[in-house]
């Protein structure tokens, strides 16, 4: 039973010094990534990316590390919803990548 439990332990670990490497990424060039839509592609790009897609990207982040650190539990409902937000910036990067 222990070994079972350290072992999902060790995982969700693996999983979250992940996302902590994405995020790491993400904000070290998020300004260089904004500057240069902006130039290629105008104001309104560079604003649908940041206020659209980063916006509603940094709520989700924020409501998992809420989850993590057990400041909000993660009920069922809670997870439909996250997936639910994470389907719909799936859809918001295909049609910013469309445009």
């Amino acid at each position: 039973m222990w070994e079972r439990e350290s072992e999902e332990s060790s995982t969700a670990d693996a999983a979250w010094d992940e996302y902590r490497s994405v995020i790491r990424d993400w904000n070290d060039s998020i300004n260089r990534n904004l500057a240069l839509i902006q130039q290629y592609f105008g104001t309104v790009m560079r604003n649908s990316f940041d206020y659209e897609i980063g916006y509603r990207l940094v709520r989700i982040g924020k409501q998992l590390e809420d989850v993590r650190t057990n400041r909000a539990p993660l009920s069922q409902g809670g997870l439909r919803d996250l997936g639910h937000g994470l389907d719909e910036v799936a859809l918001l990067i295909y049609q910013f990548n469309l445009r």
